[in-house]
């Protein structure tokens, strides 16, 4: 049997038995993608002309698993005659997690489960952890990925005791190794702009 005849044959198999041999994107749509915004993230999709369903629901996930959702396009959705495409903000995603997110369809099932990688804040201006910690911290600011900051780190006499410039994005991880237990403060500069905090280090 030639191998285009083989591939026919197993996806009648599995279009019979409701299998498949590979995950599909929902048949009514061409379209279902994510974009990081500055505090957000950006859904958008796209219903296939001639399809549509009674609402649709958008929904969120951080494992992948639980699903709850999260916005509701009520009424028809869709064209007979014409694609249409939908979009959808998420103004306040769960941070630093990845972020899984569906449609369901009305009755006609759900969309394949889309995923980003979402390490901002959005409760707070600035964060450092673990608290306390011990070989290494993290900073992270409210900032957009594209930043370039200075941040020192002072000890308790304030004497700088740790200096990065001209360093990119918002979130840093600092060494503290070389460093005593004890109270530090930081300051990190963009711009003119100074996000001040306190770490402890056991």
């Amino acid at each position: 049997m030639k191998a285009s005849g083989y591939r026919a044959l197993i996806a009648g198999f599995c279009l019979v038995h409701g299998l498949s041999a590979r995950a599909q994107e929902h048949p009514y749509l061409s379209k279902f993608s994510l974009t990081e915004g500055f505090g957000t993230i950006s859904l958008n999709w796209t219903l296939i002309a001639g399809n549509t369903c009674t609402g649709t629901k958008v929904e969120r996930s951080t494992n992948g698993t639980d699903f709850s959702t999260v916005h509701e396009i009520l009424g028809i959705c869709g064209n007979i005659s014409s694609p249409v495409p939908y979009a959808w903000i998420d103004p306040a995603p769960p941070e630093f997690s990845t972020v899984y997110y569906r449609l369901q369809l009305g009755v006609n099932g759900t969309s394949s489960v889309q995923s980003l990688g979402f390490e901002q804040l959005i409760t707070s201006e600035q964060r450092a952890y673990p608290v306390p910690a011990t070989t290494e911290v993290t900073i992270a600011l409210r900032l957009p990925r594209q930043v370039i900051v200075d941040l020192r780190l002072y000890d308790a006499r304030g004497t700088i005791v740790l200096e990065r410039l001209e360093m990119s994005g918002p979130v840093h991880t600092l060494s503290l190794a070389a460093l005593t237990a004890g109270v530090y403060l930081y300051d990190v500069d963009h711009d003119g702009r100074h996000f001040v905090g306190r770490l402890v280090k056991d």
